[in-house]
């Protein structure tokens, strides 16, 4: 039952954005999209992840964040980064919409809908 927004903050027309991910009026990840022109016809997709672990996990005792954000948050982000990468791929190679959860569902941002 988390709600995250999403807030564009810098847009680089044919080259990338930047965001903010809240929870409520809480900032708890900044995201850099990048694409790195390699040569003609061939790009490379940047992502760059700040995470704000101590706002993002703040309803935990500060002992135990450390071994949360290395066993949980961090795999789970990842995971869902190669899903993100995946969707790409597969929209450039075959056109076709991606589809919710088509390249497996996530603890931290997949939804039933």
């Amino acid at each position: 039952n988390l709600v995250l927004k999403r807030y564009f903050i810098q847009w680089r027309e044919g080259r990338g954005y930047d965001l903010i991910i809240a929870k409520g009026n809480q900032n708890i990840a900044k995201v850099t999209w990048e694409i790195l022109e390699i040569e003609k016809d061939v790009s490379k997709l940047k992502i760059s992840l700040k995470i704000y672990s101590e706002i993002a996990l703040k309803k935990y005792p500060s002992c135990i964040v450390p071994f949360i954000k290395q066993i949980y948050f961090l795999p789970n982000m990842e995971k869902y980064l190669l899903s993100v990468v995946k969707g790409f791929k597969y929209y450039i190679e075959t056109g076709n919409d991606v589809q919710r959860n088509q390249f497996d569902n996530n603890p931290m941002f997949s939804s039933a809908k």
